[in-house]
């Protein structure tokens, strides 16, 4: 079964709900309604799949949302509240790994594959997510909304990011309710305990970009430092440490001592950069 859908960009009522779901398949026609019944009525022979896969502001996420209101309103599995702990999932999802492009201001920049396992007690969702553009974060395009969603709701006098806030504050304002609904999305999920620990590390990356773009604006050295130094605090780094990487590198000789050479500024954001790409894709 194959089901050609179009982004309205606009609710239809009328396509969906109640009503809609108890209309045989025949009346009904061409909807993820009909996937979704077909793929209940063959479970008995064997696990069903339902892809949903289109470009960036296809619908994709909608559609999905759909077939899980229809699975769980006529699958006889007693799950309650299957659509809002998947929608708790997504929620953080977006967060972490949705950014802006031209097409989306909500583009998701990572594959995702959700997984509904039958068994006595239910329906029990198991998102898998793959291919996270990590890179993203330090590349020159819109940052993933949780760097947004800190700095628009975050405490920010906790984290020393009063200036940076101050910097970006025009783009800040779509995403005021966003921390808070990640906070509540992450207790639904009792992740809650979380929440904090996460928007530390997060924090600790944004003093880090921060840091690299006033090394590249050529701002007074002892302020990138002052920021490098919090992003070390934060994420639990040794800053000493993390200074002599960056700034010397060892090369082996054969059959001789190893010789220490400076590295160039280049390479030393270059190290940074990695950094930053390995903390947030972990």
């Amino acid at each position: 079964h194959v089901l050609l859908a179009v982004n309205p960009h606009r609710r239809l009522e009328h396509l969906y709900g109640a009503a809609v779901m108890q209309q045989p398949a025949a009346v009904r026609g061409p909807h993820p309604y009909s996937l979704a019944q077909v793929a209940l009525m063959r479970l008995k022979q064997g696990p069903q799949a339902i892809v949903v896969s289109g470009e960036s502001g296809a619908g994709k996420t909608e559609t999905a949302k759909i077939i899980m209101r229809f699975l769980e309103t006529h699958g006889t599995f007693g799950t309650l509240g299957l659509e809002e702990r998947v929608l708790a999932m997504s929620r953080v999802l977006e967060s972490l790994g949705h950014a802006a492009t031209r097409q989306n201001p909500t583009s998701s920049r990572f594959g995702k594959f959700l997984r509904l396992q039958i068994g006595r007690g239910g329906l029990s969702p198991k998102i898998t997510t793959y291919l996270l553009e990590a890179s993203r974060v330090v590349s020159n395009c819109s940052n993933f909304h949780i760097f947004y969603e800190l700095l628009a709701g975050g405490d920010l006098e906790k984290w020393d990011l009063l200036d940076v806030a101050t910097q970006q504050q025009n783009s800040l304002e779509r995403f005021k309710q966003g921390h808070a609904e990640l906070g509540e999305a992450m207790k639904r999920l009792g992740l809650g305990h979380f929440f904090q620990p996460m928007l530390k590390v997060i924090a600790g990356i944004t003093h880090i970009l921060s840091h690299l773009q006033e090394r590249q604006g050529k701002l007074a050295a002892g302020a990138a430092e002052r920021r490098l130094e919090r992003a070390c605090d934060l994420l639990g780094l040794q800053m000493p440490h993390l200074k002599t990487i960056l700034t010397m590198k060892q090369l082996s000789v054969p059959k001789g001592e190893p010789i220490l050479m400076e590295r160039t500024e280049e390479q030393s954001q270059g190290i940074l950069r990695s950094l930053v790409v390995t903390i947030y894709r972990k």
